[in-house]
């Protein structure tokens, strides 16, 4: 009979806190529909040497307005010059965002020139980044440890004076230098 009570008492526990693992993740989803996650700009960074590359910065920011903490886990993209894929991103910083707060990530992103060739003889106009943003709830200290998955599209304009400007202070520099060569 001791038996059976106990076996009872465990189902009851296990039912209730069942249960309540339910709401929580119920309530989890509701608040990381309530957060807002936005491109909120790109920003030209350098063109690099090796590998051959140009580097953008993509801001993304994320605005909590719940009573609970929320964690972005990881991003991953995809990366389009105008509507031809040219790369991958995978973030992969654990950033909290406190309750009724924003915070803007910055996601490195790199461009290699041989990508960008696939375009050859045209100058792509837009850059478009196509993400996946997986996002944690916190209560407390304890994270659930499931991510949420949001998905994040923005275009965005190329700044080809900015990188032009890069380009021809490079191509100045490259010639003092050669001109050095030669004058030995």
């Amino acid at each position: 009979m001791k038996q059976i009570n106990i076996i009872a008492a465990a189902a009851i526990i296990s039912v209730i806190a069942g249960c309540a693992t339910v709401d929580m993740n119920k309530k989890a989803r509701t608040d990381l529909a309530k957060c807002k996650y936005e491109v909120a700009g790109i920003e030209y960074e350098s063109l690099t040497k090796k590998p051959e590359a140009v580097n953008f910065k993509v801001l993304l920011a994320i605005t909590n307005p719940n009573n609970n903490d929320v964690a972005l886990d990881h991003v991953d993209a995809d990366l389009y010059l105008d509507q031809t894929k040219v790369g991958t991103v995978n973030h992969k910083n654990f950033v909290r965002i406190p309750a009724k707060s924003s915070v803007t990530e910055p996601i490195e992103v790199q461009i290699p020139f041989s990508a960008a060739w696939i375009l050859a003889g045209n100058r792509p106009q837009n850059l478009t980044i196509d993400a996946t943003v997986y996002v944690n709830i916190m209560i407390g200290k304890f994270t659930l440890s499931t991510p949420f998955a949001v998905p994040v599209k923005k275009t965005v304009p190329i700044p080809w004076d900015k990188i032009d400007k890069e380009i021809d202070k490079q191509k100045s520099e490259l010639g003092g230098k050669v001109k050095k060569l030669f004058k030995k």
